[in-house]
């Protein structure tokens, strides 16, 4: 199954917060890169992003801080990389701060986390997979979209 122009350009939208965000046709599907490095791949409207040792599976104690949590909490000290985040359950190893306004959809979280990917189930809840929700109209602007 082919992607869709509209879903590829929805991928390319969201992630322009975090650099320079493009698309090259490849394997049947597109390659997602940032500033020239690969971070994902969108095959069949399923965008799948890349791991390394840090967000692999079973190395779930590190985060990432939503640029205005770093900004308020730590007065936007970048010492705060590798330092060990307090939380009520234990602690995670702060790996990076994401730049400002890096959202998903209209939210700018405040941490973000690895998600788990079941093996046996890579498509369940968890999985690093986002689904089209809904298609966009191809004169739309971020800021209606």
């Amino acid at each position: 199954m082919a992607n869709s122009p509209d879903f590829v350009a929805h991928v390319l939208e969201l992630m322009r917060g975090a650099g320079s965000a493009t698309a090259r046709a490849m394997f049947g599907g597109h390659g997602i890169y940032l500033d020239g490095m690969i971070v994902g791949i969108v095959v069949a409207d399923v965008l799948y992003l890349k791991t390394d040792d840090e967000t692999r599976p079973g190395n779930d104690d590190v985060v990432i801080l939503g640029h205005g949590f770093w900004q308020r909490w730590f007065g936007g000290d970048p010492g705060v990389v590798g330092r060990r985040l307090a939380l009520q359950e234990g602690s995670l190893t702060i790996v990076g701060v994401a730049p400002p306004g890096l959202r998903i959809g209209v939210m700018e979280p405040e941490a973000y986390t690895p998600l788990p990917i079941d093996p046996a189930n890579p498509g369940a809840i968890g999985s690093r997979a986002f689904q089209r929700t809904r298609s966009i109209a191809s004169n739309a602007s971020s800021r209606n979209a």
